[in-house]
């Protein structure tokens, strides 16, 4: 008599992200906002400009040959009021899925153990009718999971994208005022690993939590 075990590989419970990852940059991996444009330069045979051309004005760090600013967008996000209240909701929401599926997992897993052990004594009839219809649950519970997870995304993605075309509002707004060469997403293939000695780098990350919050530094 010939005996057929059930995959168990099936039974992974796998959502395929962690919740912090899936919060953060992950989910936004959008363009980055842009340094705003240099105002055209004046034609030749304008009016000269009277005077001295005026420098720009310099903030703390910043080098004699500009600065470029990073920011850790999902970090600043994450801190600021609203991105802490949405990450409260979606936990809420990713721990009752995966409650629930960690619950039918487990139930599929103890019938599929069932099956195995028992199905030496049963008819072939019967063995071969009780396989088919588990291993139909089996591959249906890999699709609700493959599908849970698509949807959290889905609904994280819609419900955290205003905060994130904020955070962009306020590192272009940070990147007037501070008059930088550029403003680079830390943490990303972009990141400044040198610049010149003439070029100041700062860290903007915190001042992009309190601009999200509305507070000045």
């Amino acid at each position: 008599m010939t005996t057929s075990t059930l995959p168990k590989a099936l039974l992974a419970i796998a959502l395929g992200f962690f919740l912090a990852g899936a919060l953060s940059t992950g989910l936004f991996a959008q363009s980055k906002p842009k340094a705003p444009d240099k105002a055209p330069a004046k034609a030749a045979d304008k009016e000269p400009v009277k005077g001295p051309p005026q420098a720009p004005p310099k903030m703390s760090g910043q080098g004699p040959d500009g600065t470029i600013a990073v920011v850790d967008m999902g970090k600043a996000i994450d801190a600021s009021s609203e991105g802490k209240s949405l990450n409260g909701k979606f936990g809420a929401e990713y721990e009752k899925t995966r409650t629930r599926l960690n619950d039918k997992g487990k139930d599929l897993e103890r019938r599929a153990n069932e099956f195995n052990q028992n199905q030496a004594s049963m008819s072939e009839k019967d063995r071969e009718s009780k396989r088919v219809a588990l291993t139909k649950e089996l591959e249906a519970f890999d699709k609700e999971t493959e599908k849970a997870n698509q949807d959290f995304r889905a609904t994280v993605e819609k419900g955290m994208l205003p905060l994130y075309q904020r955070a962009e509002k306020v590192v272009q707004d940070l990147a007037k005022k501070g008059n930088y060469l550029a403003v680079v997403e830390n943490g990303t293939d972009n990141a400044v690993l040198f610049s010149g000695p003439g070029i100041a780098v700062v860290d903007i990350t915190n001042e992009v939590t309190l601009g999200l919050d509305g507070k000045k530094k």
